[in-house]
């Protein structure tokens, strides 16, 4: 279960107590807390040093985490569970129940409110119950995420050779620092077969927002070095100053994709997203 940081922490404390009080005897039980610079590392190095005291390793992390945990474990072939999150689906066979289905996708896609590496969030189904998904009104739409033009024109042409429901958007990544992805062929693509667009990381990963301006900055997020190893530089710099004049300066930015795309005769929706209760009063009042 993924919580907000600060719940995590106190949950993680909390483990170990009762942990403590029941007087836990059969081994080594090591808890790391979220935040803790260098976590990957120091839960490696502690690994290796209690030996064959640990006899089976749990993590929730990502992809670079999961690969330094991994690779200490496997020094003496531990048990290792890694939730490292992806894209969880929901496999729908011919002959599967539809109610069923709309169920367990309820169940699976929600549960914890989403905040789960494993929660369902995307339907694989055969050709045989696809399209009663659609005209049961199971699924009303369907879109794609991260498709190339090549392969968004083969699933459309695919959709029309078989009369089947094809997709109405797709979620491409654009931004500012990012318009090499959607401009050209995609673009030129979802104007023509009037295909809705739906971007995502529309502030660079919070880039965008101005807060990560020196290499100062990275500790500001847990994605933080990425980001700033990304774009700051020169142009990723020029592109936050032009941004400051017509934001007055407030930080109220980021929208500007969205007047992007609408003067390139591309129909738009927009997903708002924000680390915080504040920031999200902000966006919403921006919008």
């Amino acid at each position: 279960m993924k919580l907000p940081q600060e719940r995590a922490v106190k949950v993680g404390r909390l483990t170990w107590r009762v942990i403590e009080t029941r007087g836990q005897k059969n081994g080594p039980v090591l808890v790391m807390l979220p935040g803790t610079l260098g976590t990957a590392s120091i839960f490696a190095d502690a690994i290796k040093a209690l030996g064959a005291r640990v006899r089976m390793v749990s993590v929730t992390g990502d992809i670079s985490t999961g690969k330094k945990i991994l690779q200490a474990a496997s020094s003496t072939v531990k048990r290792t569970h890694l939730e490292l999150g992806g894209k969880a689906p929901v496999i729908v066979f011919d002959d599967a129940d539809l109610a069923a289905v709309v169920e367990g996708l309820r169940t699976f896609g929600y549960y914890n409110a989403g905040q789960d590496c494993t929660a369902a969030c995307r339907v694989v189904a055969g050709p045989g119950v696809y399209d009663d998904l659609v005209k049961a009104g199971k699924i009303r739409v369907i879109g794609a995420s991260n498709y190339s033009a090549a392969r968004l024109q083969e699933a459309l042409d695919t959709s029309a050779k078989n009369n089947l429901p094809r997709y109405e958007c797709l979620q491409p990544e654009y931004n500012l620092v990012e318009r090499r992805i959607f401009e050209g062929e995609l673009q030129d693509l979802c104007v023509r077969e009037e295909i809705g667009v739906i971007p995502f990381f529309s502030l660079a990963a919070g880039f965008l927002t101005g807060k990560y301006r020196s290499e100062a900055d990275a500790g500001k997020s847990a994605r933080g070095p990425n980001t700033i190893k990304k774009y700051l530089n020169p142009r990723g710099l020029a592109i936050l100053a032009a941004l400051e004049a017509p934001a007055g300066n407030d930080g109220r930015h980021g929208d500007e994709e969205l007047v992007l795309l609408a003067g390139r005769q591309v129909h738009v929706e927009k997903v708002l997203r924000a680390a915080r209760l504040s920031e999200a009063a902000g966006r919403i009042g921006a919008q």
